[in-house]
């Protein structure tokens, strides 16, 4: 038996058409083709027939995000605020205070 298309005319079609072919394709039809070796879009119907199966699966329970904060990230943002506290309010009004004071 001579290697045949998926579709008449596979060559000529455009690439919307070809992914409408896979995509209307019944899920053991594209396993067909798949096994098929004298089919020339058995690699393309593989392709589609694992993209059928995985859209198929239930999707995966997603990452559970633990809301518990350690102690050690605490400490460092307890710094953190402290310092930028002593930058952005204190140092200000210090220098302020100085600047007057000589001012005078």
């Amino acid at each position: 038996m001579a290697n045949y298309d998926i579709a008449e005319g596979w060559d000529n079609l455009s690439l919307a058409h070809k992914a409408r072919v896979i995509n209307l394709a019944s899920k053991e039809q594209l396993a067909k083709w798949a096994a098929d070796p004298e089919c020339n879009q058995r690699i393309i119907c593989a392709t589609g027939f694992q993209v059928q199966d995985n859209a198929e699966k239930p999707p995966e329970v997603p990452f559970y995000r633990h809301t518990e904060v350690s102690a050690d990230a605490h400490y460092i943002a307890g710094r953190i605020i402290k310092h930028l506290w002593i930058i952005f309010v204190i140092l200000p009004f210090v220098l302020a205070a100085l600047f007057f004071l000589l001012r005078s």
